[in-house]
């Protein structure tokens, strides 16, 4: 059985996330296929090994294309997300998984807004960013066969 544990204490984001399945030794170029695999164009993947105090891990940046207008790459609502994922070629259990995240965050920014979830507009989220982040680490999980995870407070 593989587990899975974030040591949380100072913080956690998308990008942490990911690069914490590259250094537990998942292959970028999976991660770079996956993300391919949604259709999002113009985005390139860079690691880098850094050094933070006594600390040494993996920095990943999400880089996009200065052309490309970021207007392009947001996604406002719950079922744009969806449709984007829905028409991927990503693996059906990916798909699922991914979607019921967004869903989740969709209910909790409607809880905290008092909105309706087919009303609700995502705003920090509503980036590509926050699409590479769930659809990689999603991804992450299964390509590494996760059974069980757990994160500090």
């Amino acid at each position: 059985m593989k587990i899975l544990y974030f040591d949380c204490s100072s913080g956690i984001s998308g990008d942490m996330i990911l690069a914490a399945f590259l250094d537990a030794g998942w292959d970028i170029n999976i991660l770079r296929g996956q993300i391919k695999k949604l259709g999002l164009k113009n985005i390139t993947l860079m690691a880098k090994k850094v050094r933070r105090g006594e600390l040494f891990g993996t920095k990943l940046e999400i880089i996009y294309d200065k052309k490309e207008k970021s207007d392009r790459l947001s996604f406002r609502t719950l079922p744009e997300v969806i449709r984007l994922i829905r028409r991927s070629k990503l693996e059906k259990e990916v798909k699922k998984i991914s979607e019921k995240i967004f869903y989740n965050l969709a209910k909790a920014e409607a809880k905290i807004h008092k909105l309706r979830l087919p009303h609700i507009h995502f705003h920090e989220l509503s980036h590509a960013d926050t699409v590479v982040d769930i659809v990689g680490a999603v991804s992450a999980i299964f390509s590494l066969g996760i059974d069980k995870m757990y994160a500090s407070p």
